[in-house]
């Protein structure tokens, strides 16, 4: 990552910075400069870039339903932070979910751009606005739902509730008391951070964090990967509408069945869904066989030569 990148990086990610004194030169890069100290995490933002930090404060405190605990920093491996949305923000995405129906074109154009640059914090309510009495604004939204599935990842979109805290032995579910995390950085001394603004801590990304960084736009037919027995490949794929496309198999489908369509088959995806989907290539079964499920009809066929795909289903 560059100087210039990560200088970018903190000053979004932070709410204030120590001030330096006006006539200073800014902080160098050195070998021998000496970082704050605390235990280092990596941080991850609502927008999916990275930061690694030590934390500096000694303790936080978790409100639980059975009370409040004190964590020690030095104990914490991760931390699944609750969706934040400030209130100055809340407030905008409200306005502009409202002029998705003004009778101005620019208004509506305007609306659109302010609620894609809101990013996963705008997603709630505008699915709530895909629901709209008004069918236009509905379309409105759920084009904008779209746009956000298609550049974020399902966990970035998924609005969560709790903080939920990660020791070596426990994983307690909660709510931090505090705004900010005080954070020192190698580049920049400390800063603070506000948790509105970061998704987790932890040296570990998501698993769809890693799924989404090596996700390819997804063919419609698997036929061009035929004889890759036992390559697994990674897509972003929007599931099937019925009566769309044909497959067939169950659970195995030939590498002619439509991907879109097998992923609702097989439960991966619902049709419209948008998400990332990992594809395994396999010999070709003696027979493919016909099901019925999550209303999409598979059909019969015999051996499929260059082989077969099964979709590698997430652990729960």
């Amino acid at each position: 990552m560059s100087f210039r990148r990560c200088i970018g990086l903190a000053l979004v990610a932070s709410a204030a910075l120590l001030p330096f004194p006006s006539t200073a030169a800014p902080p160098q890069l050195s070998a021998n400069v000496t970082g704050p100290t605390g235990p280092e995490i990596d941080v991850r933002f609502i927008d999916g870039s990275t930061l690694k930090v030590k934390l500096l404060d000694e303790t936080v405190d978790l409100v639980t339903k059975h009370g409040t605990l004190k964590i020690a920093t030095t104990d914490i491996k991760k931390i699944d932070f609750a969706t934040r949305i400030p209130a100055d923000v809340s407030e905008k995405i409200r306005v502009a979910v409202l002029a998705l129906g003004s009778p101005e074109h620019a208004v509506r154009v305007k609306a659109a751009a302010d609620l894609k640059g809101f990013g996963p914090r705008a997603y709630a309510a505008i699915l709530k606005a895909s629901q709209h009495e008004d069918p236009e604004v509905a379309q409105r939204a759920e084009d904008l739902l779209d746009h956000l599935r298609a550049k974020y990842s399902e966990a970035q979109l998924e609005v969560r509730e709790k903080d939920v805290v990660h020791t070596d032995d426990s994983k307690i579910a909660g709510h931090l008391s505090i705004p900010h995390f005080r954070i020192g950085t190698f580049q920049f001394g400390e800063l603070k951070l506000r948790i509105a603004d970061a998704r987790s801590f932890g040296d570990a990304p998501d698993e769809d964090d890693l799924l989404a960084a090596n996700a390819q736009p997804a063919p419609a037919y698997m036929v061009t990967y035929a004889n890759q027995f036992g390559k697994t490949h990674t897509f972003k794929l929007v599931g099937g509408l019925p009566n769309t496309g044909t497959v067939w198999g169950t659970d195995q489908y030939t590498l002619d069945s439509s991907l879109a369509i097998a992923a609702v088959h097989a439960g991966i995806l619902k049709p419209g869904e948008t998400g990332v989907v990992r594809v395994t290539i396999v010999q070709s079964p003696q027979a493919f066989l016909s099901t019925v499920r999550n209303g999409i009809q598979s059909h019969p066929y015999g051996v499929y030569t260059g082989g077969a795909y099964e979709f590698v289903k997430r652990k729960k």
